[in-house]
């Protein structure tokens, strides 16, 4: 079996300071993510799966991600966001932190 990413790999590099410079701004590497939550595979689901989400937006740096399918630093100057429930997949972009923190508030409806 071949050997899993390690984290010097592009999948798991993150080069960041603290999660946040402000209350509304975000780090260079929070920003420029693709993070993909996949709750139909997660074998928690539930309000588990909710509070994932949430501790994911607040912060997508890192955090225990049960449900996250994937990770990458995309380049773009904004923090993409797709979660995968019910079969179809929703995406959403934040452009600052407050975003970010509005819609781990909401939940999942924040994304349907």
């Amino acid at each position: 079996m071949a050997p899993g990413p390690e984290w010097g790999d592009h999948f798991y590099r993150v080069d960041a300071g603290p999660y946040s410079q402000g209350p509304v701004s975000m780090t260079d590497a929070e920003a420029s993510m693709r993070i993909v939550i996949n709750h139909d595979e997660c074998r928690h689901g539930g309000a588990f799966a909710d509070r994932c989400l949430a501790a994911t937006l607040e912060h997508p740096l890192g955090h225990e991600r049960y449900c996250t399918a994937a990770v990458e630093q995309d380049g773009r100057p904004e923090l993409t966001v797709t979660l995968v429930m019910g079969g179809r997949r929703h995406t959403r972009i934040f452009r600052d932190r407050a975003e970010r923190l509005a819609a781990a508030a909401e939940g999942w409806p924040a994304f349907v």
